[in-house]
């Protein structure tokens, strides 16, 4: 009877080494998880959102009388993009959302961080994550560039067929 005491106790100390390795190694599993998911759920709402919303302007720009209304509405813009892509995030917080004007093209940037409050797996994985996005959404698309390209080349055929 003794003799079973004895390995009873060994189990349990091993036991106890041996759970909270696993566990934790199932929280990271879990957090990776979570941290891809909201990277993934960033990337594409964010072309989406940046292309939705610049669209947006541009028709407002169209109706009223030819004005650029990109300075004046681009605080309300990044706004209302931080809302659409936050309400989807499940542990990133969007802490800022830069938005680049150009002639051809509009660029956002956005950052999002998440912070990994589990004191024994901070060692092994640090406890701050960010992740830096970009998108960019170009005014004139494409096939209008190559249309315009087909047209030059075309004309400098007729100048020098000319000359």
């Amino acid at each position: 009877m003794r003799k079973n005491l004895v390995l009873g106790g060994s189990y349990t100390v091993e036991a106890a080494f041996i759970m909270p390795l696993i566990i934790g190694i199932i929280f990271a599993w879990l957090f990776q998880l979570f941290y891809l998911h909201d990277l993934a759920i960033l990337d594409g709402m964010l072309k989406e959102a940046v292309i939705q919303k610049v669209e947006e302007k541009e028709k407002q720009t169209n109706q009223k009388s030819g004005e650029s209304q990109y300075v004046q509405g681009g605080q309300e813009l990044n706004q209302s993009i931080r809302e659409k892509l936050q309400s989807h995030l499940w542990i990133m917080e969007i802490t800022s959302i830069k938005r680049k004007e150009g002639i051809f093209q509009t660029k956002y940037k956005v950052c999002a961080e998440t912070v990994w409050r589990i004191p024994v797996l901070n060692g092994f994985l640090g406890n701050h994550f960010t992740c830096k996005l970009s998108d960019t959404y170009y005014h004139m698309h494409p096939e209008t560039m190559l249309r315009f390209q087909g047209e030059e080349k075309d004309k400098k055929k007729d100048t020098i067929g000319r000359s």
